[in-house]
């Protein structure tokens, strides 16, 4: 009776063990209609300086459920009608998080930590991260993301929300990366960022 009484128990486990894993992989799942899979910098097959803004709307419209994810979408066409930057603000509500944007475009090639303010504890004052911008393709692509969780204010999270994914055409010659941009070192203490050269 206890073998199957075990048994019962590791099956039981188990099944508990597959419905966590399948809602934890539901969760961080990307979501490609947002972003597309496509070389960057480009999204949904949109190839920012060689696709027209009609080639854009056409397949933003094409997708599903776009109205509930984006804050607002700006597309800027100086050499019209051909697309050379893409900027997408979400909303809280789309649930983008920055391990998202990791899992379609792999590690980045440089981050910015920004900080404001102080959080003042038992044990003493600590910095806040309050926001990270991240570079992929040599600064191309820039996505904005802030802190979801201020107990873990020091740390850069994969859970932290993305605000802001801006695209730009790799013609433009102008500096794409700010002062303070540092290599991609991981998740973690936001401190390896401070004390590490570029």
């Amino acid at each position: 009776m206890r073998f199957w009484g075990a048994v019962l128990g590791i099956g039981i486990m188990w099944y508990g063990a597959i419905v966590i894993a399948q809602a934890w992989g539901a969760r961080i799942q990307p979501f490609p209609h947002y972003l597309g899979d496509c070389e960057l910098p480009c999204w949904s097959d949109v190839h920012i300086g060689n696709d027209t803004d009609t080639k854009f709307w056409q397949t933003y419209n094409a997708l599903p459920d776009t109205a509930n994810h984006y804050r607002t979408i700006d597309v800027s066409t100086r050499n019209a009608p051909v697309v050379d930057e893409i900027e997408f603000q979400f909303l809280p509500s789309s649930r983008l998080r920055f391990g998202d944007v990791l899992l379609l475009y792999g590690a980045p090639t440089a981050i910015r930590v920004s900080r404001v303010g102080t959080l003042t504890q038992a044990v003493g004052a600590r910095q806040l991260v309050t926001e990270i911008s991240a570079f992929w393709a040599n600064g191309y692509v820039k996505m904005i993301a802030t802190q979801s969780n201020l107990s873990v204010a020091q740390s850069i999270s994969p859970d932290m929300v993305v605000r802001v994914i801006h695209m730009r055409d790799v013609q433009q010659t102008e500096d794409l990366m700010p002062v303070g941009t540092r290599q991609w070192r991981g998740f973690g203490n936001a401190l390896r960022y401070e004390n590490s050269s570029r």
